[in-house]
C-alpha cells in the first residue's frame, strides 16, 4: 500500500508539472494509470490536449430528430452478429461513454486486433457494476449511463454489442468519446488483467471523486483569506492582484449577510455581480461572469461539487488551476442597487511558470430567441475547451428545446467532429432528466418543467483546438424551439485574450417572462423536495408567491412555504402559527381547509393523512372503506383517517382514461409512512371478493424505472398545495403500460398490507 501511495503521488506530480510548466516532451507515454492520475487532479484541465478529440454518436445522419439511430450509425449487426459502435485507429484513448435504452446483452471490447474480446461485460457490469468501472467513475444517473474508466489502446479498439433483435426504427442512443494521439505519443493498451496496485489506484480515484465536496473545503481552508471587504453599487473591488509569475491554484467568494436579503433580492444579486480576471496586465478581462453562472448557479445558491468548481457551506469555490506569466488581478463588479460585503481567499503558488503556459478563459453569452442556435464559444488562436454551464428554459408549451444537439468545430472544419445527440446527452443524462444530481465532470444542479441548469467538464477529453473552436447548441430541434438558453464556457488559450463576453445591462440580463413558469411551480418544488433542500423550496415559495402576487393561487404557495419550516424547525416553531392566521383570514379558501387539516394531524396520535394522485378514475380504499374517488391528474387529493397501531391494508382500482396513465398515493401517520413503491402488488383482472384481497390474484410489482416521479414528460402542471413530499417520491405505478386496442375500458388493482406501529415500540 505503501508503494501504491508513492505512486499516485508520483503521478499527480508528473500531471501538475505538466500541467503548469513547459510543454509536453516530443515523446510521451501514456497508459491506464497515468489516464486514472489524470482524473484523480484538477491540475489536468490546465495541461493542453496531446491529441485530437472526437466523438461516435447516434445522432440522425439525415437531418431528422431520430437521433437514437443505433442501425443508422452501425448499419446492423455484422457477420459474427455483433454490432459495431465504434472501430478506432491508435494510437488514442476512449475517455467517456454514454448511453441509454440501449438493449444490450453483452459490451464487447476488442483491443489491437484481438479475436477474443478483452472486455465482455453486461450493461449493468459495465456501468457500475464491475472493476474498473465502479461508482461514480461509471454509472446511471438522471436516466443516462456513463463510464469515464480510460479505456487506451495501442493500436486500434473495437467497440460492440450483442443485441437480440435490433430493428431499423429501434431507439437507441449513445456516444463515445475519444482521443486519437500523434505518432510520438507511445500508449499501453488497456491491462488484460488489473494488477493490485491499479485496482487499489482506481479505489483511490473513487473514493476522491466521492470527497469531491472535501477537495473543495480543503481549498478553503489552505486559502489565504483577506479582510471582508465592500463593494458599492455600481463599484468594483479588487480581490487579488498579483506581479510577476505564479499559478492561482484555487480561490473562493463568500458573500456576507446573504440571508438578510430578501429572497428575491438574493437571487438577483448573482447575475448583478460579475467576476473578472485579467492577466499579465491586459486591460480587458479574460474572465467576464456573472458571479452565479461562473459557480453553476444561475438564478439561485445551490450547493453542490464537482472537480473543478462547487457551492461548499455558502462558499463559492474554484479549484481550476490558473497559470500567470507578469500578473494576475481578480475583481467583483456590483451592478445592484445593493452595496455588498464579501470576503475572499485564494492560493497562489508564487513560483509558478513564466513560458509555455495557457491562460484560463470563461466567456458568458445568452439568448433568447428561436430559428439560429446558441453560440458557447467562438475564438481562434491554440487552446483547449474543458467544459460549460448551461442554461434551457423552453417557453412554448414543449421539451423541444431539450432536443437540440450540440456542435463542436474545431480549426474551421466543415463538418463539426463533435456531433450529439440532445442536450441533456451531452451533460450525461437521458428523457429530458429524471432528477437533480451533481458528479465530479456532469451534473444537474436545477430542473423544473421545460427549465434545466446542468454542467459538464472535460478532463481526458480536453478538445484541443490549434487555429479556432465554435461550439454550439441548437436552439432546440432544427432551432425552432421558443424560450432561453445562457452558457459559460470555460478553456484555456496560449495568449490572455479578452473573455469576448457579451454583457448587457442588468435590466437585460434575465430571461424575458416565461408564459409557463407560474403553472410549472410544483414540479420545481418536487425536485427540491427529493434532494432535501427545504430552504430552498421554502424561499423559491416566497418567490413565486410575490412574483405572482395577483394569482388566486398563491395563499396556498404560501401555506406550503410554511409546511417547509416543519421540515427544517418542527411544526411548532413557524408552521402552526402560520396555519393558523391562515385559517383566520380566510377559513373557508382552499388553503384554510389545507390549513386545518394540517394543524388537525398534529392533534392526534393516531391522526393520518391520505394523500392520492392518480393520472385516471380511481377509488381508493383503507381497510375496506373507500377513502377517495376521482378522476384528475392534476390536483392531489388528501383525506383525513384515523389508524390504530396493528395490521392495516391499502387498496385502489385504477381505470386509465387518457394516455401515460399512473397511480400514485402517499399515507403519512405520526409512526408509519407508506408509499407506492415496488413492495405493493397488483391484480390485471378484478379480484372475486373485491374489494377484499384475500384471493391468489395478487402479483408483485416489475421494478420501477428511473422515470416514475413525478413531473413527467406529458405531465407538469399541478395544482399548489400544502402538503410537502406527498408527491415527490419514485412513487408512479403502472405495471400494465400498453392497454389492448380499441376503446374497452380495463381497470388495474393494486394493494399494499403494512403495519402502523405505536409510538412506545419505537
Amino acid at each position: 500500500m505503501k508503494r501504491h501511495r508513492i505512486q499516485i503521488l508520483v503521478c499527480m506530480l508528473l500531471v501538475c508539472t505538466a500541467a503548469c510548466s513547459r510543454a509536453p516532451e516530443p515523446s510521451v507515454s501514456i497508459d491506464f494509470t497515468s489516464c486514472l492520475a489524470e482524473l484523480l487532479n484538477p491540475a489536468s484541465f490546465a495541461v493542453a490536449s496531446r491529441g485530437r478529440a472526437g466523438m461516435v454518436s447516434t445522432y440522425d445522419r439525415t437531418g431528422g430528430n431520430n437521433d437514437g439511430g443505433l442501425w443508422q450509425l452501425t448499419g446492423g449487426p455484422g457477420p459474427d452478429g455483433l454490432v459495431t459502435i465504434a472501430d478506432l485507429s491508435g494510437p488514442g484513448c476512449v475517455t467517456r461513454i454514454w448511453m441509454t435504452s440501449v438493449p444490450a446483452e453483452k459490451w464487447l471490447f476488442f483491443f489491437d486486433g484481438e479475436r477474443e474480446a478483452r472486455l465482455q461485460l453486461t450493461t449493468d457490469e459495465f456501468f457500475g457494476g464491475s472493476m474498473p468501472f465502479i461508482p461514480p467513475l461509471a454509472g446511471l444517473m438522471s436516466g443516462g449511463r456513463y463510464s469515464y474508466v480510460p479505456l487506451p489502446y495501442s493500436k486500434s479498439l473495437r467497440i460492440a454489442i450483442r443485441i437480440p433483435k435490433l430493428k431499423p426504427t429501434s431507439r437507441s442512443y449513445c456516444h463515445v468519446n475519444y482521443v486519437t494521439y500523434p505518432d510520438r505519443v507511445t500508449v499501453q493498451t488497456f491491462p488484460e488483467q488489473l494488477s493490485d496496485g491499479e485496482a487499489a489506484l482506481v479505489r483511490s480515484v473513487a473514493e476522491s471523486w466521492i470527497n469531491k465536496a472535501g477537495l473543495l473545503r480543503q481549498t478553503i481552508t489552505g486559502a489565504e483569506a483577506g479582510a471582508e471587504q465592500n463593494v458599492a453599487p455600481g463599484g468594483t473591488t479588487v480581490c487579488l492582484e498579483r506581479k510577476g509569475g505564479g499559478i492561482l491554484r484555487g480561490f473562493w467568494i463568500r458573500i456576507g449577510e446573504w440571508e438578510r436579503l430578501h429572497v428575491v433580492a438574493r437571487h438577483r444579486l448573482l447575475r448583478e455581480l460579475v467576476l473578472r480576471i485579467s492577466w499579465d496586465g491586459e486591460s480587458l478581462p479574460s474572465v467576464e461572469v456573472p458571479l452565479g453562472d461562473f459557480f453553476c448557479n444561475a438564478f439561485a445558491r445551490r450547493e453542490f461539487s464537482s472537480l473543478a468548481l462547487g457551492v461548499i457551506d455558502n462558499t463559492y469555490v474554484c479549484n481550476l488551476p490558473m497559470p500567470f506569466a507578469r500578473g494576475a488581478k481578480i475583481e467583483l463588479k456590483n451592478d445592484s442597487r445593493h452595496a455588498v460585503r464579501f470576503r475572499f481567499g485564494s492560493i497562489v503558488d508564487p513560483d509558478g511558470p513564466r513560458e509555455h503556459i495557457r491562460y484560463f478563459h470563461a466567456c458568458w453569452r445568452q439568448s433568447a430567441r428561436s430559428g439560429a442556435p446558441h453560440k458557447v464559444l467562438s475564438t481562434t488562436g491554440p487552446g483547449h475547451y474543458i467544459g460549460c454551464h448551461l442554461v434551457a428554459i423552453g417557453m412554448d408549451g414543449s421539451w423541444n428545446i431539450l432536443e437540440g444537439d450540440e456542435s463542436v468545430y474545431v480549426d474551421g472544419e466543415a463538418t463539426p467532429s463533435i456531433h450529439g445527440t440532445g442536450l441533456e446527452d451531452y451533460f450525461s443524462g437521458a428523457w429530458y432528466y429524471t432528477g437533480i444530481f451533481d458528479l465530479p465532470l456532469h451534473g444537474l444542479v436545477e430542473k423544473a418543467p421545460i427549465r434545466t441548469d446542468q454542467y459538464r467538464f472535460h478532463i481526458l477529453d480536453r478538445i484541443g483546438f490549434k487555429k479556432s473552436i465554435d461550439l454550439q447548441f441548437e436552439f432546440g430541434h432544427g432551432n425552432a424551439a421558443a424560450g432561453y438558453m445562457s452558457s459559460v464556457a470555460y478553456w484555456y488559450q496560449s495568449v490572455p485574450d479578452p473573455a469576448g463576453s457579451v454583457l448587457p445591462p442588468v435590466a437585460q440580463r434575465f430571461p424575458p417572462p416565461d408564459p409557463l413558469e407560474q403553472v410549472a411551480i410544483m414540479g420545481r418544488l418536487f425536485e427540491l423536495e427529493r434532494i432535501g433542500h427545504y430552504d430552498e423550496a421554502k424561499d423559491r415559495c416566497v418567490e413565486y408567491a410575490n412574483k405572482f402576487s395577483k394569482s388566486p393561487m398563491m395563499p396556498l404557495v404560501w401555506l406550503r412555504a410554511a409546511a417547509y419550516c416543519e421540515k427544517i424547525e418542527g411544526f411548532e416553531a413557524r408552521t402552526r402559527p402560520e396555519c393558523e392566521r391562515v385559517m383566520q383570514r380566510a377559513p373557508d379558501s382552499p388553503a384554510g381547509r389545507q390549513a386545518k387539516t394540517l394543524i388537525w394531524f398534529h392533534e392526534g396520535a393516531t391522526n393520518a393523512l391520505l394523500g392520492t394522485h392518480v393520472n385516471g378514475r380511481y377509488k381508493l380504499y383503507l381497510d375496506g372503506v373507500k377513502m377517495a374517488e376521482g378522476d384528475n391528474p392534476v390536483d392531489l387529493s388528501v383525506a383525513r383517517c384515523t389508524l390504530l397501531p396493528g395490521e392495516h391494508e391499502l387498496a385502489a382500482e385504477v381505470t386509465p382514461t387518457r394516455g401515460d396513465w399512473w397511480f400514485s398515493m402517499y399515507l403519512r401517520s405520526h409512526t408509519t409512512n407508506v408509499v407506492t413503491d415496488a413492495s405493493w402488488q397488483y391484480a390485471a383482472g378484478r379480484p372475486a371478493d373485491w374489494p377484499a384481497t384475500d384471493g391468489k390474484d395478487w402479483k408483485p410489482m416489475p421494478e420501477l424505472g428511473g422515470g416514475d416521479m413525478l413531473p413527467r414528460m406529458g405531465f407538469w402542471k399541478f395544482s399548489p398545495n400544502g402538503f410537502v413530499c406527498m408527491q415527490s417520491g419514485r412513487q408512479l405505478l403502472r405495471p400494465i403500460k400498453k392497454w389492448p386496442a380499441g376503446t374497452r375500458e380495463r381497470t388495474v388493482y393494486f394493494r399494499k398490507r403494512f403495519r402502523v406501529t405505536d409510538r412506545d415500540e419505537m
